[in-house]
């Protein structure tokens, strides 16, 4: 199955394979329920928390900007989660609002 098809320069066809990506759905944990972060996680997230890019947050942890990707996708996985707003949220959910309150 062609897909997208573009003329070559030798006059062929292009063949484009087609992207495949699972798909989930979110599910956020139970209101109630509390995921444990570890040191690494929680420092972390109270760096984004506090408006650093990931890049910057890197720097602070001595970690690579690569590892902070790692790290947010392992706890996007544990949350059930498919990206980073969800991600704020289901963690924004775990977080007193006083906690919330005093990091601003």
């Amino acid at each position: 199955m062609v897909l997208a098809s573009n003329a070559c320069p030798r006059g062929g066809i292009l063949k484009v394979a087609p992207y495949t990506r699972r798909i989930r759905t979110a599910s956020f944990p139970h209101p109630g329920t509390r995921v444990a972060l570890d040191a690494r996680e929680g420092a972390l997230v109270a760096l984004l928390l506090a408006g650093h890019t990931d890049a910057s947050a890197a720097r602070r942890l001595q970690i690579s900007p690569r590892t902070v990707t790692n790290v947010l996708r392992a706890l996007m996985d544990r949350l059930g989660v498919n990206n980073r707003f969800q991600l704020g949220v289901a963690i924004g959910q775990q977080i007193p609002l006083t906690a919330r309150r005093n990091a601003s």
